[in-house]
This record gives structure tokens, sequence and C-alpha cells, in this order.
């Protein structure tokens, strides 16, 4: 083996510790092969860092070329379809900081695991770009093994703090294991090419220290596998519920809204899931049984809460149900359905079902039946991991949407405005324009007035549908749409047409809600009743409330009919929309009536729900304390570590060779700062005479050192006390000349070096 031949498996295995922590990574995503395009980003940052070093290029020039490569990895990974002959353009830029601000957005909020936002994806691309990087510079620039394995670790840790408990053994004996073979491989290639070795015995003593270092990390490993889950407690709660997960297995998901930019932009042509209706005859129900026409709309969720910048749902307690359970209280009149899905590309948490869904009646999935959760308030069904499901079917009575009906029925005033009528401030604008609205129509009554809102919308002199529009659903986004500056044609799609009704729903004492799903879809040729759903019928639309008949849909996008209507249209594709942040559900605890006055839901603004847990802690904020913390403790240990041993070393008492052999050092370190190193066989004198002629330092006061040192370390008899002073205040008065000459960043990036912690003449 020739000495040098390690050097390359040295480079390859740190490349696999970057990529053993992506791998420890992905624990922070519901979807874990989401990460997968970060390893291509892992190996280009690598082999870039490589590529540097070995061309020997100037500093300017490596960080250049890291920055337009991360800028065209980042592109080709995840904006290819922005680009033009690859090339990023300004809408490029236009989409990553859309994603960015979404993630952003969302960040506060969110608990592990998280759906993979793209936001979220890029900005760790940055970070294991950076990994890499300075793990190859760390360890074949600078020539510190620990101090590469380091960057790779923060992200191991980080991932070890913020992550689910599944995966957690894999990951950290795969990260670990990683590490000691990356740590072998370096010293081994390190020692073989040192002068200290005897060129004919460095392939023998290589292949000695890798026999051994082979069967310790085996061993290691081995034992991590079957002692470290065996141990006491390894599998018990922590001390600290320092995440505030005692919410009885609380999941965070993200607002499906989250998921129309996608569908209608990115994947309009992909199949979403399949569906086949059944009427289902029954006898005690004079509606009968329903029909494929009746049904509008594909409904996951709903959305109550809208603030000054997007529309949410509040904390929501969600129960596990089990096939064969009922899903409402009571037995809800109306046309009732019997739906069986076949899924195909659904992606998320939520189920989308006929509302309203009343019971389960199948489910299968990859790894036998998952666990699907329900919320009778909100009508809305979600899987633990929809990546496993493939099929289910659900019972669903549909929506009163008889004109003559709902004519009569009113929404309930008091206790129901503390949900379903909250409006953020400022919007007084936005009340008047929905007062005049009704007026204009002479509406009198709930659904006249709800009726005559959602025609304002239809009228084409006002309003049209596009999708090249700018993003947003917030109040500054509802007030552009509702008045835009040139007083010409408003021009938006579902989300802004949804947002902008409920917002006017709210501000005349309509109880209204966002609810978020698909349309129809299209029938499959020769199956009337087996409709195809795909990614162009992601839908938004408003919900409002009547009292004794329940949630009842309206449509204000132009295209699919009016209020009650049977059109379900087709949503055209959006332009690129940022995502809503997250919604929050939990496991246990009792449901709130499904189609019962909402008024009995707890009445506190900001509430969770009933039986709901209290806010999750974000883990934004823990990396955020977490980062801040660890720099810190780095900080002060690296600039603290010298003053703590100055003060041990004097309550040892050390003897008087020590302390001037240590004021020799204490001088080497500061000659650093100019860049002068000692040579291997160097003596001090030797080094001073070297060193005395530079500027930043007075060549008669080092050597006089120098002098002190070797007569110190090799004369017959003990330093007297007079010497002792005279070498630390020589070091010092060195020290205190050769600083105050260099700058203070050469100064602050010399003092946070870690190998300084290392040094020999700083040891205690």
């Amino acid at each position: 083996m020739h000495p040098t031949n390690l050097r390359t498996p040295a480079e390859l295995a740190l490349v696999a510790v970057t990529l053993a922590s992506l791998a420890a990574f992905s624990r922070l995503f519901v979807d874990v092969g989401a990460v997968a395009p970060l390893a291509l980003v892992v190996v280009t940052g690598h082999g870039l860092a490589l590529t540097a070093r070995r061309r020997n290029w100037s500093a300017p020039l490596a960080v250049a070329a890291a920055a337009v490569a991360f800028v065209l990895v980042v592109t080709w990974v995840f904006y290819l379809h922005t680009t033009v002959i690859g090339l990023p353009t300004t809408s490029t830029v236009d989409a990553v900081i859309d994603d960015l601000r979404a993630a952003w957005t969302t960040l506060g909020s969110q608990r592990a695991p998280v759906e993979p936002l793209r936001g979220f994806l890029v900005s760790a691309a940055l970070g294991f770009w950076l990994v890499a990087l300075l793990s190859d510079g760390s360890a074949f620039r600078v020539g510190g093994a620990v101090e590469a394995t380091a960057p790779a670790g923060g992200m191991f840790v980080l991932s070890s703090l913020l992550g689910t408990g599944g995966g957690r053994v894999p990951a950290t004996l795969g990260f670990v294991a990683a590490v000691l073979a990356f740590l072998l491989l370096y010293r081994v290639a390190r020692q073989e090419a040192s002068p200290g070795w005897v060129d004919g015995d460095a392939a023998r003593g290589g292949r000695a220290l890798l026999r051994t270092g082979v069967v310790l990390i085996v061993a290691a490993v081995g034992a991590g596998v079957v002692v470290g889950p065996a141990l006491p407690g390894a599998g018990a709660d922590g001390l600290i519920d320092w995440r505030g997960r005692d919410d009885g297995g609380a999941r965070v998901t993200v607002s499906p809204l989250v998921d129309i930019r996608s569908r209608l932009v990115e994947d309009r042509d992909v199949e979403v899931f399949r569906v086949t209706v059944d009427g289902i005859a029954a006898t005690d129900d004079p509606a009968g049984p329903g029909d494929a026409a009746a049904i509008r709309y594909w409904r996951m969720t709903a959305l109550d809460h809208f603030d000054a910048s997007r529309w949410t749902l509040e904390e929501r307690p969600f129960r596990a149900v089990d096939v064969g359970d009922d899903l409402v209280t009571g037995a809800p009149a109306g046309p009732r359905v019997r739906q069986s899905f076949t899924t195909t590309g659904l992606g998320g948490a939520w189920l989308p079902t006929a509302f309203r869904a009343t019971g389960l009646r199948s489910v299968t999935g990859a790894d036998g039946a998952p666990t699907v959760r329900h919320n009778e308030e909100l009508g809305a069904l979600l899987v633990d991991d929809a990546a496993d499901i493939e099929t289910y079917a659900v019972e669903s009575v549909l929506p009163v949407t008889d004109p003559a009906v709902l004519a009569n029925a009113l929404t309930p005033p008091g206790p129901l405005a503390a949900r379903y009528l909250r409006l953020p401030d400022g919007m007084e604008a936005v009340r008047a324009e929905a007062e005049r609205i009704v007026a204009a129509a002479g509406a009198v009554g709930a659904h006249a007035r709800a009726s005559a809102l959602a025609d304002h919308f239809h009228d084409p002199s006002r309003f049209g549908y596009s999708t090249d529009v700018a993003a947003g659903q917030g109040r500054e986004r509802v007030e552009d749409f509702l008045f835009p500056d040139d007083g010409g044609v408003s021009l938006g799609y579902c989300e802004q047409f949804a947002s902008s009704y409920a917002a006017l729903a709210r501000a005349i004492g309509l109880p209204t809600r966002v609810a978020v799903g698909f349309t129809a879809g299209e029938p499959l040729p020769g199956s009337p009743a087996t409709f195809v759903v795909r990614g162009e019928h992601a839908h938004a639309w408003p919900e409002v409330w009547f009292s004794g008949v329940g949630w009842v849909p309206f449509e204000p996008t132009p295209g699919r009919g009016a209020a009650g209507g049977a059109d379900p249209g087709a949503e055209a594709p959006t332009a690129d929309d940022p995502p809503a942040p997250t919604t929050t559900v939990a496991d246990g605890g009792q449901d709130a009536p499904g189609d019962a006055d909402p008024s009995d839901a707890d009445d506190a603004a900001g509430s969770p729900g009933a039986g709901g847990p209290g806010p999750a802690t974000p883990w934004g904020w823990w990396l955020a304390s977490g980062t801040i913390a660890v720099a810190g403790l780095y900080v002060a240990l690296v600039l603290g570590g010298r003053g703590v041993r100055t003060a041990m070393r004097r309550l040892a008492g050390q003897p008087a060779r020590r302390r001037i052999d240590r004021a020799w050092a204490e001088s080497q370190d500061a000659l650093r700062l100019i860049g002068v190193e000692p040579a291997t066989a160097e003596t001090p004198v030797e080094y001073a005479a070297r060193t005395g002629h530079r500027s930043e330092v007075a060549g008669d006061v080092l050597v006089e050192l120098a002098e002190l040192t070797t007569a110190a370390r090799y004369g017959p008899g003990d330093p007297q006390p007079g010497e002792v002073e005279r070498a630390e205040a020589t070091s010092r008065d060195v020290s205190r000349r050769i600083r105050r000459s260099v700058p203070l960043r050469r100064r602050l990036r010399h003092d946070l070096d870690p190998r300084r912690l290392r040094d020999r003449g700083f040891d205690v």
C-alpha cells in the first residue's frame, strides 16, 4: 500500500459523514424521501471543495466558484421549470423568494415532522453546502480531523433535538460509524505521509492500524445496536419535556392551501386520486340516496382563523377512528353517498371526502391499515402518514343547498363570533363594501345576503379569473383585490375569491370559513360514477353557517356556478402563491359536535379547542436558541479556555521551568498571527533569530526570551524567580506588540481557531 493511497478514501469517508448527517436530518420531515435531492447538493459541494483544493485556487476564486455552483445546483434541483437553457431567470428569483417567505411564515408554528416545503429544502441545501465546504477545508487545508466532523455533527445534533423518535437508532449508528471510519482513514493517511514513518514500513504500519481500527469500529457499532437499546431507561421519556409535547400525540401538518399552488402549476396533469360514488338507499331517510352528480367538491378541511396575513386553522383535537365507526353525533338528514377512493398522488395528511363524512367503512395501506383521525367540528379526516394509504371508503351526507330551505334559515349571533366572525383590525373599508353590496342587491335574510356576495364576484365588469396575479391571501391582498388601484377589473383565482368572500361575509355577521380540497374531477369514460381527480382540480371555496342546516358551500370564483349550483367547473393553473401556514391537530379529547351550533365550541378567542393541547413550542425557536447557545459555548471555550487554564496553573503552583516554557509557547502562539511557524528541528534561539527581523517583533526581546527558555529546558539548575518573572513579562510584551500590529479581523480569526485549545503550551 502506497503511503498516499488512503487520501482519496479519507476524502470519500468525509462525504459519507455529511451524507449520514443528511440521512438523520430527514427525520424532520413527514416524507423522508424529500431530502434525496439534497444528496446531490452534498456530493457537489464536496466535489467543488476537492477541486478547488487540488488545483490550489485562491480564496476569492474558491468562494466565487462556490457561490455560483450553489446557485446553479439549487436551480437545477428545485427550479428547473423556471430556467432558460438551464440558467436562472427572474422567475427563478421570484420563486425562491416566495418559497423562503412561505417557509419563514410557517417556521414559528411547526413541529417536526413537518411537510417538506420547498423553502425548507432550499434552506437545508444552503446549510449542507456550507457543511461540505467547511468540513473539507478543516480536514485537508487546516489539518483538523475532529474539527472536520463538527459541521456535520451540528446538523446531526439539530436533527436529534428536533426530529421524531422514529429511526433514531439507525441514524445515530450510521453517523457514528461514518465519523469513526473517517477518523481512522484520515489518521492512517496522515501518519503514512508523515516523515516520521520509515518508507519501507509505511504500508505495513498502515494495514495494522486499519485492521485494528476496523475491529474497534465494528465492535463499537455492534455494541450500540445490541447494548444501547437494551440499557435501562433507553426507551423512556426524557426527564424534561423540552419540546412541549405533552399533548398526547399531537402532530402538526401544513394547511392544504399549501398544495394549491404546486398542484395547479406544477402537478396540474398529475392524477391525485380516483373515486367511485354509490348512492345508499335508506327507507327511513326521506332524502333518499345521493348520486355522483350532486357532489361538487371533495373536501379536505376548512380554515377558520383570519389574521392580517393569511387564513389558518386553529388547533383542534383529532381522535383515532376505526373502520365501522360513526363519525358524527346523531343521524343527520340529507342525501347519502358512499365513496371508494384509490390514491395515486395525494400526499400530505388530509383525506378528501364528500362533505360531510359520517362513517369510515374501509382503509388499506402499504403496511396494513394506517391510523385515521377525525374531527367532527371540521368534518375532516387525516392519516398519520399519507404515503402509506392506498384505498379508503367513507359514507357522507351531502349538504343542503335548496334555496327554498336556506331562505328560512338564520345565522346565530352571540358566542359564534368567538371563532367564525373574527376579523383583523383595520378592515372598515371591507365592512363598508359588504354592506354596500347587500344593500344594492336589496338582500334580506342570511341566505339572500350570502348569495348577493357570491353574485358580486360573478360580475365580469368587476372581477375576472386569472392565474397571473400577485401572491397572497391576507388583509392587504383582500383589499387590493376588492379595491383595485386603477378601478378596473380585479383578477385572481380561487384562493383570492374564497378569502375575499369570507372576509366580506364575516364583516356583515355571516359565520364563514374557507374550505380546501378539489372540485369533482372528470368522469371516467364508460364509468360515469367514477371520477379522476388531478392536480388541476385543487380548489378553495367559502362555507357559511345556517342554523338547523349546517355549513353550506358558496362559489364566488367565476366559472364555478352560483351558490347551490352543480357546476363543478375546472380550476385553471395558478401562478406561484405562498403556502399558508401550518395547521395543528391533536389526538385524544372529545370532538365538538359536527353540525351542532358552533357557538357551543370554545368561545375564547385563540382557544385551541376543547381537549386540545396548548401551543406547540416552535421548532424555529429551538433552532435559533440552540444555535446561539452552541455559538456562545464555543466562544466561551475558545476565548475563555486560556484564562481558566492560567488560573488553574497558578493555583497548582507550577514549577519555574514549566512557567518559562509556557511563556515561550504563548509567544509562539502570538507569532502565528503574523504567519510565523516554528520549524520541526529548530531551537528557540534559532527561531528567535529567524523571526526577530520582522517589524512587528522586537528581535532583542524575543532572543532574550529564547535564551531564558533554552536555559530553563537544558540548564543544570532551576531558574531563579527573577528569570521566571522576566520571561513572563517578555512574553506579554511580545504578544502585545504583535496583536497591536494586526487587524482586528485577523485577531478574531486566530483567537476563535479551535486548534488553540490543543496547543501543548496551553495545557494544564
